[in-house]
């Protein structure tokens, strides 16, 4: 007997990455004051540490799975399918409290138009490190639990003020089935 993943086409790949290439590939500017900032999964960072970055730009949106369960309460009936919810945190730094909620209205526009159904699947990435854009194969990703994230405000990083921020948690669902 095999396990596979439902839907996934090739090999897996982490979850931030598909979802940063998404967000990558979909931006629109003209919704933030023609500001894009730079967006990038934590699953390319060996520490996965959500760290201060002055230095590359002012307004970075970080995306890194935190959390994967095995949803055993929600589960179909007999033991030929496991349900699993993978947690993406979604960190958004700005420069002014307006540019923060144009990032997170952003963000929320397009994982509702991209949100995977019965019918649409969810592309995994080019698999090209930098320039991050949809690829082909098909990720795992059979739904999420909520079509808009909810933010919740962190505040300035420092005394100065030099930028707000806010994080959200967007929850993944995703099948194992025995074959």
């Amino acid at each position: 007997m095999t396990v596979t993943v439902r839907h996934l086409v090739g090999t897996r790949e982490p979850l931030d990455i598909v979802i940063t290439a998404h967000l990558t590939d979909n931006w629109d500017n003209s919704n933030t004051d023609s500001v894009t900032p730079v967006i990038e999964p934590l699953s390319y960072i060996p520490s996965m540490n959500v760290e201060e970055d002055f230095q590359t730009n002012p307004n970075i949106i970080k995306l890194s799975i935190t959390n994967t369960d095995r949803m055993i309460e929600d589960e179909p009936l007999g033991d030929d399918s496991h349900y699993y919810r993978t947690e993406i945190t979604v960190d958004i730094w700005a420069e002014t409290p307006t540019l923060l909620h144009y990032f997170q209205d952003e963000v929320n526009r397009i994982l509702w138009e991209i949100r995977p159904n019965a019918s649409t699947r969810l592309k995994k990435s080019d698999g090209t490190q930098g320039t991050l854009t949809a690829g082909t194969e098909d990720s795992e990703i059979e739904s999420f639990e909520d079509t808009e994230l909810r933010w919740e405000y962190i505040g300035s990083d420092d005394d100065v003020n030099l930028r707000v921020s806010s994080q959200g948690l967007l929850e993944c669902n995703w099948f194992k089935l025995k074959t």
